[in-house]
């Protein structure tokens, strides 16, 4: 034996390498099954919400009774945290569809392998619905701006009432 194998003989070398390739396998079917559990339950999700933001923002930029840039601030707020109340509904559907992988982690000595997997992917998926959001108001900012301006030209003593630096 040499010191590279840290006093293992080949075989269990071998046997620890198929282990962590198999590993791999499965994490890899976790993650396939997952992505098309997210595409075919949740696929609408994304575009539905951003065309709701959207629709706020069309309205908020016709505001006439409020700042639109306040109003588009309420209406991005509205939308991430809608985004987050879906995600615990979202874990709890996947991890029901899921439920045989769960089973096999946990009579394998693994529990809670396949929930924080799914946890995982969620927190991305909701990180990328809030980045989708924010660049969609990002992206109609000077839209915004136009309008919150006009607006505060035609009603200045309610716009002394809404700052917009708070």
């Amino acid at each position: 034996m040499t010191w590279f194998n840290f006093g293992k003989n080949r075989e269990e070398a071998k046997r620890e390498q198929r282990a962590f390739e198999r590993g791999q396998e499965v994490a890899r079917e976790i993650g396939k099954q997952l992505d098309a559990i997210l595409d075919e339950r949740y696929g609408h999700v994304k575009p539905n919400f951003l065309q709701v933001l959207s629709d706020g923002l069309d309205r908020d930029v016709a505001q006439k009774d409020h700042s639109p840039l306040l109003c588009a601030r309420a209406n991005l707020a509205d939308y991430i945290d809608n985004v987050a109340e879906r995600v615990p509904d979202m874990a709890g559907d996947i991890l029901a569809i899921m439920s045989a992988w769960r089973d096999g982690f946990e009579q394998n000595g693994m529990p809670g392998f396949v929930e924080d997997f799914v946890q995982k992917r969620l927190a991305n998926w909701q990180v990328d619905m809030q980045t989708s959001g924010i660049k969609l108001v990002s992206d109609r900012g000077e839209e915004l701006i136009a309008a919150d301006n006009l607006w505060r030209i035609q009603h200045p003593s309610q716009a002394e009432l809404e700052p917009l630096d708070n």
